[in-house]
Protein backbone atom coordinates (compact mmCIF):
# COMPACT_ATOMS: atom_id res chain seq x y z
CA UNK A 1 0.00 0.00 0.00
CA UNK A 2 1.61 3.48 -0.81
CA UNK A 3 1.20 5.66 2.19
CA UNK A 4 -0.42 9.17 2.12
CA UNK A 5 2.56 11.29 3.25
CA UNK A 6 6.06 10.61 3.45
CA UNK A 7 8.50 12.83 5.86
CA UNK A 8 12.53 12.46 5.66
CA UNK A 9 14.97 14.45 8.10
CA UNK A 10 18.27 14.23 6.81
CA UNK A 11 20.18 16.88 8.65
CA UNK A 12 21.61 15.29 11.84
CA UNK A 13 20.80 11.92 12.34
CA UNK A 14 18.45 10.41 9.50
CA UNK A 15 14.64 10.33 10.14
CA UNK A 16 11.79 8.77 8.07
CA UNK A 17 8.51 9.20 8.56
CA UNK A 18 5.60 7.21 6.63
CA UNK A 19 1.84 8.54 7.69
CA UNK A 20 3.59 9.93 10.99
CA UNK A 21 4.80 7.07 12.12
CA UNK A 22 8.84 6.94 12.31
CA UNK A 23 10.34 4.01 10.14
CA UNK A 24 13.50 2.25 11.32
CA UNK A 25 14.91 -1.43 11.51
CA UNK A 26 16.06 -1.63 7.62
CA UNK A 27 17.24 -5.00 6.54
CA UNK A 28 21.17 -3.63 6.05
CA UNK A 29 22.85 -0.37 5.98
CA UNK A 30 22.64 -0.12 2.16
CA UNK A 31 19.25 -0.34 1.97
CA UNK A 32 18.60 2.69 4.08
CA UNK A 33 21.85 3.80 1.98
CA UNK A 34 20.49 3.45 -1.01
CA UNK A 35 16.65 4.99 -0.02
CA UNK A 36 18.53 8.06 1.20
CA UNK A 37 20.49 8.27 -2.15
CA UNK A 38 17.26 8.48 -4.13
CA UNK A 39 15.76 10.54 -2.28
CA UNK A 40 18.06 13.58 -2.87
CA UNK A 41 18.20 13.03 -6.87
CA UNK A 42 15.49 14.47 -8.85
CA UNK A 43 15.99 12.28 -11.54
CA UNK A 44 15.88 8.36 -12.43
CA UNK A 45 19.44 6.66 -12.00
CA UNK A 46 20.80 3.46 -13.65
CA UNK A 47 20.86 0.39 -12.27
CA UNK A 48 24.05 -0.04 -13.59
CA UNK A 49 24.87 3.11 -11.62
CA UNK A 50 23.48 2.30 -8.30
CA UNK A 51 25.02 -1.40 -8.58
CA UNK A 52 28.67 -0.09 -8.77
CA UNK A 53 28.04 2.57 -6.19
CA UNK A 54 27.00 0.61 -3.49
CA UNK A 55 28.32 -3.03 -4.67
CA UNK A 56 31.51 -1.90 -6.49
CA UNK A 57 33.95 -4.32 -5.12
CA UNK A 58 31.60 -7.22 -6.41
CA UNK A 59 31.45 -8.59 -10.12
CA UNK A 60 28.46 -6.95 -12.22
CA UNK A 61 25.98 -9.52 -12.05
CA UNK A 62 26.35 -9.99 -7.89
CA UNK A 63 26.09 -6.17 -7.78
CA UNK A 64 22.97 -6.26 -10.05
CA UNK A 65 21.20 -8.92 -7.92
CA UNK A 66 22.27 -7.46 -4.40
CA UNK A 67 20.64 -4.50 -5.83
CA UNK A 68 17.17 -6.21 -7.20
CA UNK A 69 17.49 -7.99 -3.40
CA UNK A 70 17.08 -4.78 -1.37
CA UNK A 71 14.37 -3.48 -3.60
CA UNK A 72 11.01 -5.40 -2.25
CA UNK A 73 11.67 -4.02 1.33
CA UNK A 74 11.46 -0.06 0.04
CA UNK A 75 8.72 -1.10 -2.25
CA UNK A 76 6.81 -2.81 0.73
CA UNK A 77 7.63 0.57 2.91
CA UNK A 78 6.94 3.30 0.81
CA UNK A 79 4.86 1.79 -2.42
CA UNK A 80 4.30 3.71 -5.87
CA UNK A 81 6.99 6.61 -4.29
CA UNK A 82 9.54 3.61 -5.70
CA UNK A 83 9.24 3.68 -9.49
CA UNK A 84 11.71 1.16 -11.18
CA UNK A 85 11.95 -0.57 -14.02
CA UNK A 86 14.58 -2.90 -15.87
CA UNK A 87 16.87 0.45 -16.81
CA UNK A 88 16.47 3.00 -13.92
CA UNK A 89 14.95 3.71 -10.39
CA UNK A 90 13.44 6.65 -8.94
CA UNK A 91 11.87 7.90 -5.34
CA UNK A 92 8.69 9.88 -6.94
CA UNK A 93 8.59 13.56 -5.33
CA UNK A 94 5.18 13.90 -4.96
CA UNK A 95 2.85 16.66 -3.50
CA UNK A 96 2.53 14.94 -0.09
CA UNK A 97 6.63 13.97 -0.23
CA UNK A 98 8.41 16.72 2.26
CA UNK A 99 12.79 16.97 2.63
CA UNK A 100 14.33 18.95 5.22
CA UNK A 101 17.24 19.45 2.58
CA UNK A 102 14.89 20.50 -0.26
CA UNK A 103 13.01 23.15 2.09
CA UNK A 104 16.74 24.23 3.33
CA UNK A 105 18.43 24.80 -0.17
CA UNK A 106 15.01 26.46 -1.85
CA UNK A 107 15.23 28.91 1.18
CA UNK A 108 18.85 29.58 0.99
CA UNK A 109 18.50 30.25 -3.15
CA UNK A 110 16.05 32.84 -2.32
CA UNK A 111 19.65 35.07 -1.09
CA UNK A 112 20.26 35.44 -4.93
CA UNK A 113 17.46 37.95 -5.07
CA UNK A 114 18.46 39.76 -2.28
CA UNK A 115 17.31 42.20 -0.76
CA UNK A 116 14.50 39.90 1.06
CA UNK A 117 11.40 41.41 2.45
CA UNK A 118 10.73 40.44 6.29
CA UNK A 119 8.50 37.82 5.24
CA UNK A 120 10.93 36.02 3.13
CA UNK A 121 13.86 36.24 6.17
CA UNK A 122 11.38 35.07 8.33
CA UNK A 123 11.47 31.43 5.64
CA UNK A 124 15.23 31.67 5.79
CA UNK A 125 15.74 32.09 9.20
CA UNK A 126 13.19 29.22 9.80
CA UNK A 127 14.93 26.56 7.15
CA UNK A 128 18.19 27.60 9.08
CA UNK A 129 16.57 26.27 11.96
CA UNK A 130 16.30 22.87 9.83
CA UNK A 131 19.90 22.46 9.74
CA UNK A 132 20.13 20.33 13.19
CA UNK A 133 23.37 18.62 12.65
CA UNK A 134 25.70 17.82 9.63
CA UNK A 135 24.43 15.99 6.86
CA UNK A 136 23.47 12.06 7.42
CA UNK A 137 25.74 12.93 10.83
CA UNK A 138 26.96 9.57 12.16
CA UNK A 139 25.89 7.12 9.04
CA UNK A 140 28.88 5.64 6.81
CA UNK A 141 29.52 3.41 4.97
CA UNK A 142 33.09 2.46 4.21
CA UNK A 143 32.62 -0.25 1.92
CA UNK A 144 30.51 1.59 -0.74
CA UNK A 145 33.60 4.43 -1.28
CA UNK A 146 31.12 6.17 -4.04
CA UNK A 147 28.46 6.68 -1.77
CA UNK A 148 31.09 8.17 0.82
CA UNK A 149 32.13 10.64 -1.68
CA UNK A 150 28.99 11.84 -2.25
CA UNK A 151 27.98 12.25 1.55
CA UNK A 152 31.48 13.99 2.11
CA UNK A 153 30.32 16.43 -1.20
CA UNK A 154 27.26 16.67 -0.02
CA UNK A 155 28.40 17.72 3.69
CA UNK A 156 30.42 20.11 2.62
CA UNK A 157 28.62 21.79 0.18
CA UNK A 158 25.77 22.08 2.46
CA UNK A 159 27.46 23.38 5.52
CA UNK A 160 29.01 26.33 3.43
CA UNK A 161 25.33 27.29 2.51
CA UNK A 162 24.65 27.03 6.29
CA UNK A 163 27.45 29.65 7.03
CA UNK A 164 26.23 31.80 4.00
CA UNK A 165 22.96 32.25 5.25
CA UNK A 166 23.55 32.52 8.98
CA UNK A 167 25.83 35.38 8.03
CA UNK A 168 23.25 36.44 6.09
CA UNK A 169 20.77 36.68 8.28
CA UNK A 170 22.97 37.96 11.18
CA UNK A 171 24.01 40.83 9.01
CA UNK A 172 20.58 41.52 8.17
CA UNK A 173 19.22 41.56 11.79
CA UNK A 174 22.31 44.12 12.57
CA UNK A 175 21.18 46.69 9.71
CA UNK A 176 17.49 46.04 10.98
CA UNK A 177 18.58 46.23 14.31
CA UNK A 178 16.72 43.24 15.60
CA UNK A 179 18.47 42.31 18.34
CA UNK A 180 17.54 39.26 19.73
CA UNK A 181 17.50 37.56 16.58
CA UNK A 182 20.43 38.65 15.40
CA UNK A 183 22.23 37.48 18.96
CA UNK A 184 20.89 33.96 17.89
CA UNK A 185 21.80 33.99 14.54
CA UNK A 186 25.35 35.21 15.36
CA UNK A 187 25.58 32.32 18.17
CA UNK A 188 24.86 29.61 15.78
CA UNK A 189 27.07 30.78 13.56
CA UNK A 190 30.04 30.80 15.63
CA UNK A 191 29.08 27.21 16.80
CA UNK A 192 29.45 26.37 13.21
CA UNK A 193 33.05 28.44 12.24
CA UNK A 194 34.20 29.38 15.75
CA UNK A 195 36.93 31.45 13.54
CA UNK A 196 34.75 33.68 12.09
CA UNK A 197 35.52 36.93 11.95
CA UNK A 198 32.85 38.82 10.57
CA UNK A 199 30.45 36.87 13.25
CA UNK A 200 32.84 38.37 15.94
CA UNK A 201 32.15 41.54 14.83
CA UNK A 202 28.18 41.22 14.26
CA UNK A 203 28.36 39.81 17.74
CA UNK A 204 30.27 42.39 19.79
CA UNK A 205 27.90 44.93 17.97
CA UNK A 206 24.60 43.46 19.04
CA UNK A 207 25.87 42.59 22.34
CA UNK A 208 26.83 46.20 22.64
CA UNK A 209 23.47 47.69 21.42
CA UNK A 210 21.90 45.05 24.04
CA UNK A 211 23.79 46.79 26.85
CA UNK A 212 25.84 43.87 27.45
CA UNK A 213 29.32 45.62 27.01
CA UNK A 214 31.79 43.61 29.20
CA UNK A 215 30.05 40.47 26.83
CA UNK A 216 30.87 42.46 23.99
CA UNK A 217 34.75 42.85 24.63
CA UNK A 218 34.68 39.46 25.95
CA UNK A 219 33.92 38.42 22.50
CA UNK A 220 36.86 40.16 21.14
CA UNK A 221 39.25 37.64 23.42
CA UNK A 222 37.23 35.04 22.40
CA UNK A 223 37.99 35.87 18.80
CA UNK A 224 41.91 36.78 19.42
CA UNK A 225 42.37 33.47 20.70
CA UNK A 226 40.60 31.26 18.23
CA UNK A 227 42.35 32.88 15.47
CA UNK A 228 45.84 32.76 17.55
CA UNK A 229 45.33 28.87 18.35
CA UNK A 230 43.61 27.93 14.35
CA UNK A 231 45.99 30.15 11.83
CA UNK A 232 48.29 32.18 14.31
CA UNK A 233 46.82 35.35 13.27
CA UNK A 234 45.13 38.83 15.25
CA UNK A 235 42.06 39.47 14.78
CA UNK A 236 42.29 42.82 11.72
CA UNK A 237 42.18 46.10 12.20
CA UNK A 238 38.21 46.67 11.64
CA UNK A 239 37.64 44.26 14.78
CA UNK A 240 40.02 46.11 16.80
CA UNK A 241 38.40 49.25 15.85
CA UNK A 242 35.23 48.07 16.83
CA UNK A 243 36.62 46.87 19.95
CA UNK A 244 37.87 50.25 20.60
CA UNK A 245 34.61 52.27 19.94
CA UNK A 246 32.80 49.50 22.27
CA UNK A 247 35.23 50.12 25.08
CA UNK A 248 35.00 53.63 24.88
CA UNK A 249 31.39 53.77 25.42
CA UNK A 250 30.22 54.89 21.70
CA UNK A 251 27.98 51.89 20.73
CA UNK A 252 25.24 52.89 23.59
CA UNK A 253 21.95 50.69 23.39
CA UNK A 254 19.80 52.54 20.42
CA UNK A 255 16.12 53.63 20.91
CA UNK A 256 14.71 53.23 17.58
CA UNK A 257 11.79 55.49 16.53
CA UNK A 258 8.73 54.14 14.99
CA UNK A 259 8.87 54.20 10.85
CA UNK A 260 5.76 55.18 8.90
CA UNK A 261 5.98 53.00 5.51
CA UNK A 262 6.44 54.78 2.53
CA UNK A 263 5.57 52.31 -0.16
CA UNK A 264 4.66 54.98 -2.58
CA UNK A 265 7.69 54.34 -4.49
CA UNK A 266 8.13 51.53 -6.42
CA UNK A 267 10.99 49.73 -5.20
CA UNK A 268 11.58 51.21 -1.77
CA UNK A 269 10.12 48.36 0.40
CA UNK A 270 13.06 46.69 -0.54
CA UNK A 271 15.29 49.01 1.71
CA UNK A 272 16.39 47.97 4.72
CA UNK A 273 14.43 48.85 7.78
CA UNK A 274 15.76 51.97 9.71
CA UNK A 275 18.63 50.55 11.75
CA UNK A 276 20.78 52.32 14.66
CA UNK A 277 21.50 56.14 13.50
CA UNK A 278 22.45 58.77 15.61
CA UNK A 279 23.05 62.52 14.16
CA UNK A 280 24.81 62.66 10.83
CA UNK A 281 22.79 65.60 10.00
CA UNK A 282 25.33 67.00 7.91
CA UNK A 283 25.89 63.56 5.97
CA UNK A 284 22.33 63.68 5.06
CA UNK A 285 22.46 67.16 3.95
CA UNK A 286 25.16 66.68 1.64
CA UNK A 287 23.19 63.36 0.30
CA UNK A 288 20.64 65.33 -0.29
CA UNK A 289 22.95 68.39 -1.94
CA UNK A 290 24.72 65.80 -4.29
CA UNK A 291 21.83 63.78 -5.26
CA UNK A 292 19.01 66.32 -5.37
CA UNK A 293 20.53 69.51 -6.23
CA UNK A 294 23.50 68.55 -8.18
CA UNK A 295 21.67 65.22 -9.82
CA UNK A 296 25.43 63.48 -9.31
CA UNK A 297 25.27 60.21 -10.79
CA UNK A 298 27.56 58.26 -8.86
CA UNK A 299 28.06 58.77 -4.82
CA UNK A 300 30.21 56.72 -2.80
CA UNK A 301 29.96 56.07 0.88
CA UNK A 302 33.29 54.93 2.46
CA UNK A 303 34.40 54.03 6.23
CA UNK A 304 35.00 50.48 7.97
CA UNK A 305 32.87 48.27 9.21
CA UNK A 306 30.26 49.47 11.49
CA UNK A 307 30.68 53.33 11.07
CA UNK A 308 27.17 53.65 9.56
CA UNK A 309 27.40 53.77 5.93
CA UNK A 310 24.06 51.73 5.64
CA UNK A 311 22.26 53.42 8.31
CA UNK A 312 23.13 56.52 6.65
CA UNK A 313 22.00 55.41 3.08
CA UNK A 314 18.78 54.01 4.18
CA UNK A 315 17.85 56.86 6.24
CA UNK A 316 18.17 59.10 3.79
CA UNK A 317 16.23 57.36 0.56
CA UNK A 318 13.48 56.22 3.47
CA UNK A 319 13.47 60.02 4.24
CA UNK A 320 13.23 61.35 1.12
CA UNK A 321 10.59 57.99 -0.22
CA UNK A 322 8.74 59.56 2.56
CA UNK A 323 8.81 63.52 3.43
CA UNK A 324 9.95 64.82 0.19
CA UNK A 325 7.18 66.05 -2.31
CA UNK A 326 7.85 64.50 -4.78
CA UNK A 327 10.16 62.12 -4.03
CA UNK A 328 13.46 62.60 -5.95
CA UNK A 329 13.30 59.10 -7.37
CA UNK A 330 10.83 57.08 -9.64
CA UNK A 331 11.94 53.94 -8.53
CA UNK A 332 14.73 52.47 -6.08
CA UNK A 333 16.63 49.56 -6.67
CA UNK A 334 18.48 48.41 -3.87
CA UNK A 335 20.90 45.24 -3.48
CA UNK A 336 23.22 43.92 -0.93
CA UNK A 337 26.28 42.40 -2.37
CA UNK A 338 27.30 40.76 0.92
CA UNK A 339 26.34 37.25 -1.12
CA UNK A 340 28.49 38.64 -4.47
CA UNK A 341 25.88 38.06 -7.15
CA UNK A 342 27.58 37.81 -10.21
CA UNK A 343 26.28 41.33 -12.62
CA UNK A 344 24.17 40.02 -15.51
CA UNK A 345 22.21 38.00 -12.28
CA UNK A 346 21.43 41.84 -10.97
CA UNK A 347 21.38 43.46 -13.89
CA UNK A 348 18.39 40.61 -14.73
CA UNK A 349 16.77 41.55 -11.46
CA UNK A 350 16.58 45.28 -12.74
CA UNK A 351 15.29 44.89 -15.58
CA UNK A 352 12.26 42.42 -14.87
CA UNK A 353 11.83 45.61 -11.74
CA UNK A 354 11.52 47.66 -14.56
CA UNK A 355 9.22 45.16 -16.66
CA UNK A 356 11.24 45.48 -19.80
CA UNK A 357 10.60 42.13 -20.82
CA UNK A 358 9.90 38.69 -19.44
CA UNK A 359 13.06 36.81 -17.59
CA UNK A 360 13.03 34.26 -20.61
CA UNK A 361 13.67 36.97 -23.20
CA UNK A 362 16.53 38.72 -21.87
CA UNK A 363 19.74 38.05 -22.60
CA UNK A 364 23.03 36.51 -20.45
CA UNK A 365 25.54 38.96 -22.12
CA UNK A 366 26.08 41.78 -19.80
CA UNK A 367 27.01 44.16 -22.26
CA UNK A 368 23.36 43.29 -23.95
CA UNK A 369 22.18 43.79 -20.35
CA UNK A 370 23.62 47.20 -19.84
CA UNK A 371 22.34 48.40 -23.43
CA UNK A 372 19.03 47.93 -22.32
CA UNK A 373 19.13 49.33 -18.72
CA UNK A 374 20.42 52.56 -19.39
CA UNK A 375 17.46 53.65 -21.98
CA UNK A 376 15.43 53.33 -18.65
CA UNK A 377 17.96 55.23 -16.45
CA UNK A 378 17.50 58.04 -19.01
CA UNK A 379 13.83 58.12 -19.03
CA UNK A 380 13.34 57.14 -15.18
CA UNK A 381 15.18 58.85 -11.91
CA UNK A 382 16.27 55.43 -11.00
CA UNK A 383 18.27 55.71 -7.06
CA UNK A 384 20.53 52.49 -7.66
CA UNK A 385 22.05 51.50 -4.44
CA UNK A 386 24.52 48.45 -4.21
CA UNK A 387 25.46 47.95 -0.55
CA UNK A 388 28.68 46.47 0.73
CA UNK A 389 30.73 46.85 -2.38
CA UNK A 390 33.59 45.46 -0.54
CA UNK A 391 32.14 41.99 -1.31
CA UNK A 392 33.45 42.19 -4.70
CA UNK A 393 36.46 43.67 -3.91
CA UNK A 394 40.30 42.05 -3.88
CA UNK A 395 42.31 42.76 -1.02
CA UNK A 396 46.22 42.69 -0.59
CA UNK A 397 48.32 43.87 -3.56
CA UNK A 398 45.20 44.37 -5.70
CA UNK A 399 42.96 46.25 -2.97
CA UNK A 400 40.12 48.40 -4.98
CA UNK A 401 40.06 45.80 -8.31
CA UNK A 402 37.21 43.93 -8.72
CA UNK A 403 37.47 39.85 -7.53
CA UNK A 404 37.56 37.30 -10.45
CA UNK A 405 34.10 36.96 -11.61
CA UNK A 406 33.34 40.80 -10.63
CA UNK A 407 34.88 42.72 -13.21
CA UNK A 408 31.57 43.81 -15.02
CA UNK A 409 30.78 45.80 -12.26
CA UNK A 410 33.83 48.36 -12.74
CA UNK A 411 31.79 48.81 -16.26
CA UNK A 412 28.42 49.16 -15.07
CA UNK A 413 30.15 51.73 -12.54
CA UNK A 414 32.08 53.26 -15.55
CA UNK A 415 29.29 53.81 -17.56
CA UNK A 416 27.10 55.28 -14.75
CA UNK A 417 29.87 57.99 -14.43
CA UNK A 418 30.51 58.49 -18.29
CA UNK A 419 27.34 58.11 -20.24
CA UNK A 420 24.38 60.49 -19.98
CA UNK A 421 21.42 59.32 -18.35
CA UNK A 422 18.77 60.98 -15.20
CA UNK A 423 19.55 58.34 -12.25
CA UNK A 424 21.81 58.05 -9.35
CA UNK A 425 24.02 55.23 -8.00
CA UNK A 426 24.70 55.40 -4.52
CA UNK A 427 27.43 53.13 -3.31
CA UNK A 428 28.64 51.78 0.46
CA UNK A 429 32.02 50.02 0.58
CA UNK A 430 35.33 49.64 3.07
CA UNK A 431 37.39 51.62 -0.15
CA UNK A 432 36.84 53.16 -3.25
CA UNK A 433 36.92 51.07 -6.11
CA UNK A 434 39.79 51.17 -8.44
CA UNK A 435 38.18 52.41 -11.49
CA UNK A 436 36.25 55.09 -9.25
CA UNK A 437 39.94 56.27 -7.33
CA UNK A 438 41.37 56.56 -11.51
CA UNK A 439 38.49 59.16 -12.42
CA UNK A 440 38.56 61.26 -9.05
CA UNK A 441 42.39 60.35 -8.68
CA UNK A 442 42.57 59.56 -5.41
CA UNK A 443 43.93 56.71 -3.62
CA UNK A 444 41.41 53.77 -2.86
CA UNK A 445 41.39 54.61 1.01
CA UNK A 446 41.62 58.41 1.21
CA UNK A 447 43.05 59.11 4.63
CA UNK A 448 43.64 62.61 4.46
CA UNK A 449 42.01 66.27 3.58
CA UNK A 450 43.79 66.54 -0.10
CA UNK A 451 43.23 68.86 -3.21
CA UNK A 452 43.90 66.35 -6.28
CA UNK A 453 45.27 67.67 -9.72
CA UNK A 454 42.01 66.72 -11.32
CA UNK A 455 39.44 69.18 -8.96
CA UNK A 456 39.18 66.53 -6.15
CA UNK A 457 38.39 68.49 -3.11
CA UNK A 458 37.42 67.55 0.58
CA UNK A 459 35.44 68.91 2.91
CA UNK A 460 34.68 68.68 6.88
CA UNK A 461 30.95 68.07 7.73
CA UNK A 462 30.77 69.44 11.29
CA UNK A 463 31.01 67.59 14.46
CA UNK A 464 29.86 64.02 14.98
CA UNK A 465 27.67 62.83 18.17
CA UNK A 466 29.09 60.64 20.88
CA UNK A 467 28.47 57.45 19.25
CA UNK A 468 29.06 58.22 15.59
CA UNK A 469 32.54 58.20 14.11
CA UNK A 470 34.24 61.53 11.94
CA UNK A 471 33.58 62.05 8.93
CA UNK A 472 35.33 63.48 5.89
CA UNK A 473 33.74 64.16 3.02
CA UNK A 474 35.70 64.17 -0.66
CA UNK A 475 34.22 65.20 -3.52
CA UNK A 476 34.87 65.92 -7.64
CA UNK A 477 32.33 67.55 -10.21
CA UNK A 478 32.88 66.16 -13.60
CA UNK A 479 29.63 67.65 -15.07
CA UNK A 480 26.87 69.19 -13.35
CA UNK A 481 24.44 67.63 -15.36
CA UNK A 482 24.26 63.67 -15.70
CA UNK A 483 21.51 64.25 -18.72
CA UNK A 484 25.30 65.32 -20.35
CA UNK A 485 28.43 63.81 -21.56
CA UNK A 486 29.86 63.68 -18.44
CA UNK A 487 28.53 63.81 -15.00
CA UNK A 488 29.11 64.63 -11.25
CA UNK A 489 30.32 62.33 -8.93
CA UNK A 490 31.12 62.46 -5.58
CA UNK A 491 32.56 60.63 -2.38
CA UNK A 492 31.32 60.40 1.23
CA UNK A 493 34.35 58.75 3.52
CA UNK A 494 33.48 57.46 6.80
CA UNK A 495 36.77 57.54 8.62
CA UNK A 496 37.67 55.95 11.83
CA UNK A 497 39.13 58.26 14.61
Amino acid sequence: MTPSKVEFTLFGSPQFLVDGERIEGFATRKTQALLMYLVCNRRALSRDLLAGMFWGDKPETDARNNLRRVLPELRRRFGDYLAADRQAIRFDRRASFWLDVDEFTAALAMIRNAPLDESDIDRLEAALALYSGEFLAGFNLPDAPGFEEWVTFQREHLRELALRGLSFITEHFVQTHQIRRGLAASQRLLALEPWHESAYQQRMILLAWNGERAAALHHYDLCKQMLAAEFGLLPGRETADLYARIRAGELDPPDLPAEAPAADVPGIESVPRQPLFVGRSAELAQLREWHQRRRSAVIAVLGVGGTGKTALVTRYVRESGDQASPPPFDRVLWVSLLNAPPLASLLRIWLRALAVQAAAELPDDVDELLALLFPHLRSQRCLLVLDNLESLLEDGPERGNFRSGYKAYARLLQRMAELPHASTLILTSRELPAVLADVLAMPVRPTSERRSSSGATSASVGSSPKNALPIGVYGQTLNASPTATGTAMTTIVINAS
